[in-house]
């Protein structure tokens, strides 16, 4: 008997002492030097060799930094040309090569590590708003479903732009009954609140799919890369928290002064999601920011911390690649289990 408590204590004792730390290992931006000042971050990414890519979204270029920070090379205008870019541009790295899924334009711009513009996707199906999630692996890219797919919100397209198949057919509890409405206003709205957010695990090969307003409790979809569901998750951010009934009946314009949350951004990574969200309260336009670590594998919160305002847009190996908005800043992460 006494063994056993023992042993159990020991448990106890491991349990309390895991911590995920995290190190500022690098920053780039407002330096006062035109080539690390950024006017809006709006997507990161990696190559295989830790070269840093990151788009400015107001600023319409496309810079490239090595992995110490410095600066390489950078492309791009404002426009509709030929290495023009819209407002809205998300960047995936895979096999030698960096896709940029130029939104407003309704393509995916394919460049070199060089950044030297090899050719456009260009597809009917992709998305023109409301982009959420985008990755390249392999053969395959993957983004966020047109309003038109009912049957999916996740597409799946290769490397030519046809689309292959998509997926992920969940909703919002408090909106499914919801899903087959008419009016055109609510129809829109119902896309807004139910869009899923998505990332890619490059080491697990896995995506993670969660709700940009979650329910009472926050659900978590676990695919493969062919859009097989592996597990989901439920979990607590904001406990006590009830969805309010302007949000089940679609009418946002209401809910200015009711309690809600919503996903700023996430990424997964080893058996781990970082969270960051954000807390609307008295009808503020913008909530209170929080940071959360969610544990896959044991289920359970590891941290959930107030008042950091970071956007995420990359993970790789042991480092989160993240925007300070405040200061229009990137800075790297390197994550420490123990």
């Amino acid at each position: 008997m006494r063994k056993s408590i023992f042993f159990v204590f020991i448990i106890l004792m491991v349990n309390n002492l895991f911590c995920i730390t995290f190190k500022k290992v690098l920053e780039i931006g407002n330096d006062k030097k035109e080539k690390y000042t950024f006017f809006s971050i709006g997507s990161i990414t990696t190559d295989n060799i830790g070269n840093i890519y990151v788009f400015d979204s107001k600023g319409y270029v496309l810079r490239k930094y090595d992995k110490t920070g410095r600066f390489l090379k950078e492309t791009g205008r404002k426009g509709q040309g030929p290495g023009d870019f819209s407002f809205f541009s998300s960047l995936s790295f895979s096999d030698n090569k960096l896709y940029v899924f130029d939104n407003r334009n309704s393509r995916i711009a394919v460049y070199t590590k060089d950044l030297k513009l090899v050719k456009y996707i260009k597809s009917c199906d992709l998305p023109s708003m409301g982009v959420r999630g985008f990755f390249v692996h392999g053969n395959k890219i993957y983004t966020s479903s047109p309003r038109k797919r009912k049957n999916g919100r996740i597409s799946i397209f290769n490397i030519k732009g046809k689309l292959i198949k998509v997926f992920f057919k969940e909703y919002p509890s408090y909106l499914r009954a919801s899903v087959h409405v008419k009016d055109y206003k609510k129809k829109f709205f119902l896309f807004m609140y139910s869009s899923p957010y998505f990332v890619f695990n490059k080491e697990k090969r896995e995506i993670a799919a969660i709700f940009y307003y979650p329910e009472n409790k926050m659900r978590v979809f676990i695919y493969d890369t062919e859009g097989n569901l592996l597990n989901k998750f439920k979990t607590y951010i904001l406990k006590h928290y009830k969805i309010p009934d302007c949000m089940k009946k679609l009418s946002p314009q209401t809910c200015l002064t009711n309690e809600k949350y919503g996903i700023g951004s996430f990424a997964y990574l080893k058996n781990y999601l970082f969270i960051s969200y954000f807390k609307f309260t008295g009808g503020k336009m913008r909530g209170i920011p929080y940071f959360a670590i969610y544990d896959l594998k044991n289920k359970k919160i590891l941290k959930n911390e107030k008042g950091v305002f970071y956007i995420i847009y990359h993970a790789d190996k042991d480092k989160l690649f993240v925007s300070d908005e405040d200061n229009d800043k990137v800075i790297v992460f390197k994550i420490k289990e123990g």
